[in-house]
């Protein structure tokens, strides 16, 4: 979706997609994260903390 923000606001993507730019971001974010296996406690303590924050 990042390579067709340039032709197609991520607004339109998202309703052909059927889900929602509020969805699509936090995913995105998540995407980035090392795979959770690889997560130290104190680092999966501090994801929680932050998703929960927000």
């Amino acid at each position: 979706m990042d390579t067709q923000c340039r032709q197609y606001p991520l607004s339109a993507q998202c309703e052909i997609l059927c889900t929602s730019v509020n969805g699509y971001r936090p995913r995105k974010r998540v995407a980035a994260l090392p795979e959770r296996q690889q997560l130290t406690d104190a680092q999966l303590l501090t994801l929680i903390q932050t998703i929960h924050a927000s």
